[in-house]
């Protein structure tokens, strides 16, 4: 819980429009739990977050994927997975159009220019489609949208990787890619997938959330076990349990049922905010809550984004306990109590558990008190106890 009567500390933020909806239902939350923290947040492309790092104006940032480079005096977390789908306008056509990794990164380099082709008519046998050019809508300008979607497609195909490799600008599109019809979206990131809504025979790289927000259709991907997918967090979670470090790819996990489309979203913060240690032990707060707390988790999944395992949010806090200093010393807070009770026997188990718990996770602070079986129910029914 907050400490009653703590100053208001303003968090700076600079975060791309790619985790923009996340945030602010994260944030929203956040504030009834924390209202001594408040956030003054700004929207920029991937590479305005890391400039506003870098250059001091902001206290976090959280680029569409991470351009952040290790330094030695920040922190880097995964924040969140964000699915993203190549959503597309087919009239007439009311069945899904399965498309395989290949088959994909094909029509992004200019190699396959007609819906009715017949790799990806091979695909979809029951499908009738039409014989015409596929629009490719792709964002202006040097963006985190593009750069994650021509990652992605270097990991799908070995002969985009040789000839096309990845880039973040719209002129290295129209350089690499001759064949195709490019159509030049020039607005908000988050409505692309109404560009393609109202452009028939189009297809583009939108996250999931978008195209869900705009009910476009997107293509269900063949992975590389040859299985159709879809954007489900199930698989994902799976996979990714057994995960090492904080710094691990997403795209083509091993998964038979694994989708394979995926940006992890990291946040990058100071490592110490000398002589304001009351920003580092916001971030502290705030950083845990997204990692660690389920309401976070379910506000992920409602925004068309996965939450981390939990396997990852413990290494997480790990490193934020270690890693975030002030005035040169760790960073220890502990503005959350949790109290528990009951009988002498449960004490001599929770003693030692409590000291443990307490030291490897310092912004919690733990007791537990020796009181009656029936006096613990009671405490816990009127909420005088968080567990008993």
């Amino acid at each position: 819980c907050p400490v009653e009567g703590s100053a208001v500390v303003t968090l700076r933020g600079s975060v791309s429009a790619l985790v923009q909806p996340m945030m602010g239902a994260w944030l929203a939350e956040f504030a009834k739990l924390f209202p001594q923290t408040t956030f003054s947040l700004s929207v920029a492309t991937s590479m305005g977050t890391v400039a506003a790092m870098d250059s001091g104006a902001a206290d976090f940032a959280v680029p569409s994927i991470n351009l952040l480079l290790p330094q030695p005096d920040m922190l880097l977390f995964p924040f969140a997975i964000t699915p993203m789908v190549n959503a597309f306008n087919l009239p007439g056509v009311t069945s899904a159009v399965v498309l395989s990794r290949e088959v994909l990164a094909s029509i992004w380099a200019g190699n396959i220019t007609h819906w009715a082709d017949p790799a990806v008519q091979q695909l979809n046998p029951d499908v009738v489609l039409p014989n015409q050019r596929i629009i490719l809508v792709v964002r202006q300008g040097s963006t985190g949208y593009t750069l994650a979607q021509t990652l992605i497609m270097c990991s799908f195909s070995a002969a985009w990787n040789a000839t096309m490799s990845s880039f973040s600008d719209l002129p290295s599109f129209h350089k690499r890619n001759n064949a195709s019809t490019i159509l030049t979206y020039t607005g908000d990131g988050l409505k692309m997938s109404a560009k393609i809504k109202e452009t028939p025979y189009s297809m583009g790289y939108v996250p999931l959330f978008d195209a869900i927000d705009h009910q476009v259709a997107f293509n269900p991907l063949v992975n590389r076990h040859g299985n159709p997918t879809y954007p489900l967090p199930g698989p994902v979670l799976w996979d990714l349990q057994n995960a090492e470090g904080l710094l691990f790819p997403v795209v083509d996990l091993p998964g038979a049922w694994t989708y394979p489309m995926l940006v992890m979203t990291y946040v990058g913060i100071r490592m110490s905010s000398s002589p304001n240690c009351a920003v580092s032990a916001a971030l502290f707060e705030f950083i845990r809550w997204v990692s660690c707390d389920p309401l976070s988790a379910e506000l992920s999944l409602s925004t068309g984004y996965f939450p981390l395992p939990s396997s990852v949010s413990n290494r997480v806090m790990q490193t934020l306990t270690s890693g975030l200093y002030c005035g040169g010393a760790p960073l220890r807070p502990r503005d959350v109590e949790v109290m528990g009770g009951g009988s002498v026997l449960d004490n001599m188990l929770m003693d030692d558990l409590v000291a443990t718990y307490s030291y490897d996770h310092p912004g919690i602070q733990m007791s537990f008190d020796t009181v009656s079986a029936a006096a613990a129910v009671n405490a816990l029914q009127s909420s005088t106890l968080d567990f008993a």
